[in-house]
């Protein structure tokens, strides 16, 4: 019996954060030596095992970092979206690049602050936010695992990146909501539940169009 399962759900979380990282490697000195009592083979063994129990539940763990891996391409995605407003022309339009906060670099931080301060907005050190930058054609993405736990899927929140972009860029696609605010919110929250019932809890696939 591998010791791992004796731990709670929660333990096995920790581990899952702690294991993942990128220091955890069999060759490290420090580890060679043992931590705690368990050898370098021994933590590359859990750190095997916890990985696993993260796919069972249903998030992977990147190689560089600790964040979500989304269950479609993005292209399915952007795709999506655009036959949720009948958009012919889709193809036509340039996909936003998407940057994960996990393999953010210290220069794409300040792409960030910048991005933020277009939309009057101000990056105060904290967690990445969700944020589509037009001028750079750029979504900035928080893929922490921690940010996922409820309802909400990382897929149906590039849903409403796009959306986002479809808004800015595509005449066809409504930017407010009529109301006097104009909040192109409504819209996009409108479109993420909808793609979160489609695709993420439904039974369709974001990949196959319908005929």
């Amino acid at each position: 019996m591998h010791w791992i399962r004796v731990y709670s759900e929660g333990m096995k979380f920790i581990l899952l954060l702690f294991l993942s990282a990128s220091f955890v490697h069999a060759e490290d000195d420090f580890f060679q030596s043992g931590f705690l009592g368990i050898s370098g083979e021994e933590l590359e063994a859990m750190a095997d095992e916890v990985r696993g129990l993260a796919a069972e539940a249903q998030f992977a763990v990147p190689a560089g970092g600790v964040g979500i891996i989304p269950r479609y391409d993005d292209a399915c995605i952007f795709g999506a979206v655009a036959r949720i407003f009948n958009l012919d022309d889709w193809k036509e339009y340039a996909r936003p690049a998407i940057l994960c906060a996990s393999t953010m670099t210290e220069q794409d931080r300040v792409l960030y602050g910048e991005a933020m301060a277009r939309q009057t907005l101000t990056d105060n050190g904290g967690p990445i936010q969700n944020l589509y930058d037009q001028t750079l054609n750029l979504i900035f993405l928080d893929d922490r695992p921690e940010s996922y736990l409820g309802a909400r899927s990382i897929d149906d929140v590039i849903a409403h990146e796009f959306t986002h972009f479809y808004q800015l860029n595509h005449p066809q696609v409504p930017y407010g909501n009529g109301d006097s605010d104009g909040s192109p919110e409504v819209v996009a929250n409108q479109v993420q539940s909808l793609f979160r019932d489609a695709f993420v809890t439904g039974g369709d696939d974001a990949c196959r169009p319908p005929r």
